[in-house]
């Protein structure tokens, strides 16, 4: 097990103590999901572009059910060395879909949103190149937040607070360990990507993306960083912004 890997197991041990120590403000960990980062099976083939794609926090993914740190931090270990996107995504007729079973025992089938479509075209332009559906297997992706609601939805409030400065910390690792070549955070700056700044260099600050009314704008880029020689850019989130002038604002920040 190499340095990032054992720095993994300490960090997530420590969030779950995190959570342990607060659960009168989190209520029990049934209550909670975690995620730990996901490896495309074809990423680490990639020498020009390796995508780093971050999001906000999962929307609901089962519960934890580790009773200690130790066996959550393993888990956490375990998931990223094993779990790859096929494990929940699927190409129908070319197109690709999401599939999970519902407490019912029902297949469920539906299409991944805005998030990971402009990734997917944001990947291709950085590449010149369409890619095979399940295109996620040549990217890696994580979240600012580990910790969410099993209901679905982003952390709350308090929820954030409890897991913050251990999740930065996280994700300082996540980019040991997984060394790419760019990184796309999909979050907003405002609220969830400020404190995070802080692992990162020469991070430059554009503005925050209006997308109604008088003061509505096109910015669609808040602010760009770098992490040693690796460029951070973070957008808006997509939805209802035009995919088209979304990944173009992406791909000129990259360069």
């Amino acid at each position: 097990m190499d340095f990032a890997q054992e720095k993994m197991l300490e960090l997530y041990e420590k969030l779950y103590l995190d959570l342990n120590r607060r659960k009168s403000d989190t209520g029990s960990m049934q209550n909670l999901s975690f995620f730990s980062i996901m490896e495309g099976k074809n990423y680490k083939m990639n020498e020009n572009i390796r995508l780093l794609l971050i999001g906000r926090a999962v929307n609901g993914w089962g519960v934890i059910s580790a009773d200690n740190g130790r066996v959550f931090a393993e888990t956490a270990l375990e998931q990223y060395k094993c779990r790859h996107f096929d494990s929940w995504l699927k190409s129908v007729n070319g197109t690709l879909v999401s599939n999970y079973v519902d407490k019912n025992g029902i297949e469920k089938l539906y299409h991944p949103g805005p998030f990971f479509e402009y990734a997917k075209s944001v990947y291709e332009s950085l590449n010149g190149k369409f890619c095979d559906p399940v295109w996620l297997e040549h990217i890696a992706w994580t979240n600012l937040y580990k910790i969410s609601p099993s209901e679905g939805g982003n952390p709350y409030g308090e929820l954030k607070d409890i897991q913050k400065s251990t999740c930065v910390e996280i994700l300082r690792n996540d980019i040991e360990l997984l060394k790419p070549t760019h990184m796309l955070c999909m979050t907003g700056y405002n609220e969830w990507f400020d404190g995070f700044e802080e692992i990162f260099q020469d991070v430059k600050y554009y503005g925050k993306n209006i997308l109604r009314g008088k003061d509505r704008n096109n910015v669609y880029v808040e602010a760009v960083g770098r992490y040693q020689d690796t460029k951070v850019v973070v957008t808006c989130r997509p939805e209802f912004r035009p995919r088209d002038v979304f990944v173009e604002a992406v791909c000129k920040a990259f360069q």
